[in-house]
C-alpha cells in the first residue's frame, strides 16, 4: 500500500531523501557511462536505451520535484524507479545472450541500491523489504546470465554482496523515516500533554475561585446576616454574592476554559520551548483579566505560534537575529505578534504545498470561530506572523 500521510518533520525528510536519491542516482548514472555505452555493445540496442531511460529518467524527475512538488507527486517519481529497475532487470535475462559481456559484472546489477532506496520511500516496511529481496535476485540473475557467473557459490556470493550494499542504503534510509515520525507523534503528544496541564490548571484556578467566593462572599454574608439585622450594607452584600455566584456558574457551564494567566503561561511556555532566544511582551487594555478562552482554541493558538516560532529558527538565518512576542490582549479578543528581522522571504512565491505557512499557521487560526492568521514578509526585511481571536459572544 502506498502512504499517504504527511507530516512535518516527515514530510521533509521524505523529500530529503528523495533529493538525495535523485541527485545521487544521476551522478552514479554519469560515474557508469562508460561502462554503460561500453556494454551497450553486447545487448540488444532497445534495452540500453530503455534500462538508461527507466532508471535515470525518475531520478532526474526527484531531484527536481524533491522540493516543489506536492508530496504525491514526489512518491510517484520514486515508484517509477523502483518498478522501472525491477522491470529492466527482468527484461536483461532476454535482451543478452548467454555470457555476451566480456565483464565482471553488468551496471545494472551495480545500481540495484537506487531501486531498493525508491522502494522505501514509495511503500510500506514489508512491501520495501519484499522489492530488495526480489530486485537484488532479478539483478543478480541478469548478472550470472550475462557475464557467465552461472556457479552456485558464485551467485550467493553475488546476491549476498549486492543485498548487503542495497540493505545499508534501504535501512538508513527507513531509519530516517521512522526517526522523523517517531518526532511527529512525539510533538503531537506534547501539545496535547501541553494543553492537558492547561486544562488542570484552569479547572486548579477554578476550585480556588469558588472556595474564595465561597469563604469571602457566602460565609461572610451568612455571618453578618447571623451577627445583625438587615442593614443596607447587608443588602448589597448579599446582592453582590448572588452576582457573583450567577457569574461563576455561567463561566462553569461554559466547556473548558483558560483564563488570562493560564493562557499567557500556555503561549510563554511554548515560546522558550523553541530553543531560541525570543523577548515576550504582553500588553494588557482596560479589563483584560476578564478573558477566557476555550482549551481547544488556547492550543490552536499556541501550535500556531510553535510553528511559527520553528519557522523563523528554520528560515530566518544563521546570523544573529532578534526575535520577539507581543501578545496584545482586551477584555474579549488577543493578538499575538511573532516577529524577527531576519532574512524574511516573499509569501506569493511560497509553494501552496508548504505546510508551515498555509495550514499549521494560518489554517489552524481559520479554522477556529472567531480566529484569523496573517503572515507579512519581504526579503531582507524580516518576518511577522499575527494570530488573533475575538471571542465570538462579544460579537453576538
Amino acid at each position: 500500500m502506498i502512504r499517504t500521510q504527511e507530516s512535518n518533520s516527515g514530510e521533509r525528510t521524505e523529500r530529503s531523501l528523495a533529493f538525495a536519491l535523485g541527485v545521487g542516482s544521476v551522478l552514479y548514472g554519469l560515474a557508469e557511462l562508460l561502462e554503460i555505452l561500453h556494454q551497450a555493445q553486447f545487448i540488444d540496442g532497445w534495452w540500453t536505451v530503455l534500462a538508461v531511460s527507466a532508471v535515470f529518467g525518475p531520478a532526474m524527475l526527484l531531484a527536481g520535484l524533491a522540493f516543489v512538488a506536492p508530496l504525491e507527486r514526489v512518491r510517484i517519481a520514486a515508484g517509477l524507479l523502483a518498478v522501472g529497475y525491477l522491470a529492466v532487470a527482468a527484461l536483461a535475462l532476454v535482451a543478452m545472450p548467454f555470457a555476451a559481456v566480456p565483464d565482471d559484472t553488468l551496471w545494472i546489477y551495480r545500481v540495484a541500491n537506487l531501486g531498493a532506496v525508491a522502494a522505501v520511500l514509495v511503500w510500506r516496511d514489508t512491501a520495501a523489504l519484499a522489492y530488495l529481496l526480489a530486485s537484488v535476485g532479478l539483478a543478480t540473475l541478469a548478472n550470472a546470465h550475462g557475464v557467465a557467473r552461472a556457479t552456485g557459490y558464485e551467485m550467493v556470493q553475488d546476491y549476498t554482496l549486492a543485498l548487503a550494499l542495497s540493505a545499508v542504503f534501504a535501512i538508513c534510509s527507513w531509519s530516517a523515516l521512522r526517526t522523523a515520525a517517531a518526532l511527529d507523534r512525539e510533538t503531537a503528544a506534547a501539545e496535547l500533554r501541553a494543553t492537558s496541564v492547561a486544562v488542570d490548571e484552569a479547572r486548579e484556578r477554578e476550585r480556588n475561585r469558588f472556595a474564595a467566593l465561597t469563604h469571602d462572599g457566602v460565609m461572610s454574608t451568612l455571618l453578618e446576616a447571623s451577627r445583625a439585622r438587615e442593614t443596607p450594607v447587608l443588602a448589597r452584600q448579599a446582592q453582590r454574592t448572588l452576582t457573583q455566584l450567577d457569574e461563576f456558574r455561567s463561566g462553569a457551564a461554559d466547556a473548558a476554559t483558560v483564563d488570562l494567566n493560564t493562557l499567557l503561561d500556555f503561549l510563554r511556555t511554548t515560546v522558550q520551548g523553541a530553543n531560541v532566544a525570543v523577548m515576550f511582551t504582553v500588553r494588557r487594555h482596560p479589563n483584560a483579566g476578564r478573558l477566557r478562552m476555550p482549551v481547544d482554541v488556547a492550543s490552536t493558538m499556541t501550535a500556531a505560534l510553535a510553528e511559527a516560532v520553528r519557522n523563523s529558527a528554520r528560515h530566518a538565518g544563521s546570523n544573529r537575529v532578534d526575535r520577539q512576542v507581543i501578545a496584545t490582549v482586551g477584555e474579549h479578543d488577543i493578538r499575538v505578534a511573532f516577529v524577527d528581522d531576519g532574512v524574511g522571504f516573499d509569501p506569493a512565491r511560497v509553494p501552496t504545498h508548504r505546510l508551515g505557512v498555509a495550514v499549521s499557521i494560518v489554517g489552524r487560526m481559520e479554522q477556529i470561530p472567531g480566529g484569523s492568521g496573517t503572515v507579512e514578509s519581504k526579503p531582507g526585511f524580516g518576518t511577522r506572523v499575527t494570530l488573533t481571536w475575538v471571542d465570538g459572544a462579544s460579537r453576538a
